[in-house]
């Protein structure tokens, strides 16, 4: 079976091409600055997945929601809105934290995040639901945590030894050793941290290329083989 291929697409969106040939988008915020130009305008969405309502994170959500009808994977507050904003059946899938779901053969269950999630709507802010973060479980059985916005909180502790993450995807909005070192004690050592870009680090300087088995710097995909 294939590998799973990530790919980065600048701040906290992912693209992911998994082996069964489905293709999901995690935090699609394609007008972000560090995305390519070439992933700006997407040839096909098929599953979509939310950690929270900030704009630098749905950015782009509804409109590619519109053009494209992917299967939506989002907290039930911030689906329902998404489907008033036009996204075609975004609370079909609505689902909440501790809950696992199978979306044509990927399993998400969400997790815990902390953080807040609201849209500013004509200056006023509107209430998504409460921040998440996602296990989500290949074809091929390979496991990617999608932790969302998030400060480092203790039941990492069980997403790390029940979920057992192969490598966790993380955004911190200062990045320093400290805070760092907190989120790998909080996982358990087999997963590694794959940093999206927010400030003084990118995501290139921050992988641990022991988890691809090859010096990792300057790309931006990665494929990831089963366990």
């Amino acid at each position: 079976m294939p590998d799973v291929e990530l790919t980065w697409l600048g701040h906290a969106s992912f693209r992911v091409d998994s082996p069964g040939g489905k293709r999901l988008y995690v935090d699609p915020w394609l007008s972000n600055p560090k995305c390519p130009e070439g992933e700006k305008e997407p040839e096909r969405v098929d599953v979509m997945a939310l950690t929270h309502g900030h704009g630098d994170h749905i950015g782009d959500a509804a409109d590619l929601g519109k053009k494209f009808s992917p299967k939506l994977v989002a907290i039930i507050e911030l689906a329902g809105w998404l489907e008033g904003q036009g996204f075609p059946n975004a609370s079909q899938l609505g689902f909440n934290k501790g809950g696992t779901i199978d979306v044509d053969g990927i399993k998400f269950t969400m997790t815990h995040a902390v953080h807040s999630s609201s849209f500013t709507v004509d200056g006023t802010p509107v209430y998504l639901g409460d921040p998440a973060g996602y296990v989500v479980e290949f074809e091929n059985g390979t496991k990617i945590y999608f932790a969302g916005d998030t400060a480092a909180f203790s039941d990492m502790q069980i997403i790390g030894k029940y979920l057992e993450p192969d490598v966790a995807a993380e955004e911190l909005s200062d990045i320093n050793a400290v805070c760092l070192q907190h989120v790998r004690e909080m996982l358990y050592d087999g997963a590694e941290e794959l940093l999206a870009d927010r400030g003084r680090y990118t995501a290139r300087d921050l992988l641990n290329a022991a988890v691809y088995g090859a010096k990792a710097a300057g790309n931006r995909s990665f494929a990831l083989g089963a366990r």
